[in-house]
């Protein structure tokens, strides 16, 4: 048996043995796992060019969804807000820490 033979027959045993496994998917209700969310939906509803969209704030979405000037200066306002949260926690957690390594409590 040539080479060719031999890899005809290997493509098509595959193929018999991709059919049943195939089939055996609607068995074991392996089709009823909606991994991506996507049940339910139109055709034409393309879920969101961003994955992380439920856990990104609203700001950056109004940016990525429609940048403008508009929304990139409300997106500017509200990263320098944050921004200023977090160097305010950073510098009351600082002050913690060295009062609580100099001995004082707070």
């Amino acid at each position: 048996m040539g080479l060719l033979a031999k890899k005809r027959m290997l493509f098509v045993l595959i193929l018999l043995w991709a059919g049943p496994v195939q089939a055996q998917e609607g068995l074991y209700d392996l089709s009823a796992v909606d991994y991506f969310r996507l049940k339910g939906q139109n055709k034409t509803d393309l879920p969101s060019l961003w994955i992380e969209e439920e856990h990104m704030p609203a700001p950056v979405i109004a940016l990525l969804d429609d940048p403008d000037e508009a929304t990139a200066r409300r997106y500017l306002e509200w990263n320098r807000e944050r921004l200023a949260r977090v160097a305010r926690a950073q510098q009351i957690v600082d002050d913690v820490q060295r009062m609580t390594s100099s001995g004082d409590k707070p």
